[in-house]
C-alpha cells in the first residue's frame, strides 16, 4: 500500500534527493480506497505494514452514534465471528464453560469437597488452554510438534512458578516499584522455561517462539490461577470457622468466595502471562536471525512492553468496576500488540529465510498508525478534518528499498535504514 500518487503519469521518474524543492506530482484530488503501487523500488515483503495506510474514505455520519455503530461495529463484529467460526478455541472454551457450571451446580448439592479441586481445575485451566488452541490454530503452516507444547506448558507451570517464587520471597517493595520489580521477576522466569528450544534447530520461526511463548505464559497463569482459587477457599473457610460458624456453613461461604475469586480471573484471564510471554517469545525468534540468541534493541523493546503491561495491570489503581475499565484499558494494546506479530509471523513464513529484517519499532510504529486509521474510519469525529490537513500536510519520504511511504519526520527508514528520498505531498486533504 503506497501513497495515492499518480504513479503511471510519471513513469520513470527519479525521486528528488533530501532537501530539494518539492514539486506537486499530480493536481488531482486524494484517493481513497486502495492505492495504486509505489511509483519505484522493489516490492515490499511488508506491504501490509507499509505507512502511511490510506484507509476508505469515512462516510457521512447521518444518525448519530446508533447509525455508527451500526454501520460500522456491527458488520466489523459480523465479519470476525464468521471468520472465527471454522476454528475449534472457542467450542472448547464453550464445552470448559458449560462443564465449570455444571460442577459448580453438583458440588452445591452435594457438598462434595472431593470436586472442589475439579472445580479449581477447570476454572483455572479454561481460558490458557483455548488460547493456547488458538495459536496453534493459527501456525498450521508450521510444524510444531504436541510434545513441545506440553513441554513449553508443563515449564512454564512448574519451573516458571518456582523461579518466580525464590526471587519473589524476599521482595520487600510495594506499590507500581514493587509492581514493576514482580513483573520482571516473572517475565524473565517465563522466558527462562523455553530458552532451551532456542537449541532445536527445527524450532526456528518467529511463529515457533510465539507458540511456545504463549503456552509457557498460559502453564504459569495456570497454576497461579488454581493458587489464588485454593488459597481463597481456605483462608476464607478458616476465618468462618474460627468465628463459630458449622463447618457446613464455612464450605459453601469458602466456595462462594473461590468461585467469585476465579470468575474474576477468567474474565481478566485472556491478555495476561500469555499474551505478554508470547510478545516477548516472537521477538525473541524474530529478531535471532541464524544465530541461537541476538539480544537486539527489538528484544529489549518487546520484554519492556511485556513488563510495563504486567506491572500496571498488578497495579491496579481502580477499584470494582473501575478495575475493569482498567484491565479493559490494558488489554486493547496487549492484543493488538499480539495481533501484530501473528501477522508479521503468518506473513513471513512466506518470506526467504534472508529475508531482510524490518526494524522492530518502525514495524509496529506503522501497525498503530494503520490501527489509529481504521478507528478514524469506524469513528468520523475522530478524523482530521479536511481543513486541519490542508493548512499542514506533512511532507512525505520514500524509501526506494524497500518501496515505503513514510512521514517526513526520519532521514533514514526505520525498516531498512536506507536514505529516505523526497516526495512532495499532493494538495489538498491527506487521507492519514
Amino acid at each position: 500500500m503506497a501513497f495515492p500518487y499518480d504513479s503511471q503519469a510519471h513513469e520513470g521518474e527519479q525521486p528528488a534527493p533530501v532537501g530539494s524543492i518539492p514539486q506537486p506530482l499530480y493536481n488531482a484530488p486524494p484517493v481513497y480506497g486502495n492505492p495504486p503501487s509505489a511509483p519505484s523500488g522493489p516490492p515490499s515483503p511488508y506491504a501490509d505494514f507499509q505507512q502511511p495506510y490510506v484507509a476508505p474514505a469515512p462516510a457521512a455520519a447521518t444518525g448519530g452514534v446508533a447509525a455508527t455503530i451500526q454501520a460500522t461495529v456491527l458488520p466489523a463484529v459480523k465479519a470476525f465471528l464468521q471468520r472465527q467460526a471454522p476454528y475449534q478455541y472457542w467450542r472448547v472454551c464453550a464445552v470448559g464453560l458449560v462443564a465449570i457450571f455444571i460442577t459448580n451446580q453438583v458440588l452445591n448439592a452435594s457438598g462434595n469437597t472431593n470436586m472442589v479441586p475439579l472445580l479449581i481445575l477447570l476454572s483455572a485451566c479454561l481460558v490458557p488452554i483455548s488460547f493456547i488452541i488458538f495459536c496453534v490454530e493459527h501456525s498450521q503452516a508450521i510444524t510444531l510438534p504436541v510434545t513441545d507444547i506440553l513441554k513449553a506448558f508443563g515449564a512454564g507451570a512448574i519451573l516458571g512458578l518456582l523461579l518466580a517464587g525464590v526471587f519473589e520471597a524476599s521482595l520487600q517493595a510495594d506499590g507500581l516499584i514493587g509492581n514493576y520489580i514482580v513483573a520482571i521477576i516473572e517475565e524473565s522466569a517465563k522466558i527462562a522455561c523455553i530458552v532451551w528450544f532456542l537449541r532445536d534447530p527445527r524450532l526456528r520461526t518467529e511463529m515457533h517462539g510465539l507458540v511456545l511463548g504463549a503456552a509457557a505464559g498460559m502453564g504459569f497463569d495456570a497454576l497461579e490461577n488454581a493458587g489464588y482459587g485454593f488459597s481463597q477457599f481456605l483462608n476464607v473457610e478458616n476465618v468462618v470457622l474460627t468465628h463459630g460458624y458449622s463447618s457446613s456453613v464455612a464450605f459453601y461461604t469458602a466456595l462462594s468466595s473461590m468461585n467469585n475469586t476465579m470468575v474474576g480471573r477468567v474474565i481478566t484471564d485472556l491478555p495476561t502471562h500469555g499474551v505478554w510471554t508470547a510478545i516477548v517469545a516472537a521477538a525473541i525468534w524474530r529478531e535471532r536471525g541464524n544465530e541461537t540468541f541476538r539480544f537486539t534493541p527489538g528484544v529489549l523493546l518487546a520484554f519492556a512492553i511485556a513488563v510495563t503491561l504486567h506491572a500496571f495491570w498488578d497495579w491496579e489503581p481502580l477499584t470494582i468496576f473501575g478495575g475493569y475499565l482498567w484491565y479493559i484499558l490494558l488489554a486493547i494494546p496487549a492484543l493488538l500488540i499480539l495481533g501484530f506479530f501473528i501477522r508479521e509471523a503468518q506473513q513471513r513464513l512466506s518470506l526467504p529465510p534472508d529475508a531482510p529484517l524490518p526494524p522492530l519499532e518502525g514495524e509496529l510504529r506503522a501497525y498503530f498508525t494503520y490501527v489509529w486509521q481504521r478507528v478514524q474510519v469506524a469513528v468520523p469525529a475522530l478524523a482530521p478534518s479536511a481543513k486541519s490537513a490542508a493548512a499542514g500536510p506533512a511532507p512525505m519520504l520514500y524509501c526506494p528499498t524497500c518501496a515505503t511511504w513514510q512521514p517526513g519526520l526520519t532521514l533514514s527508514c526505520p525498516r531498512c535504514g536506507t536514505p529516505m528520498q523526497s516526495y512532495a505531498p499532493p494538495p489538498g486533504p491527506i487521507p492519514y
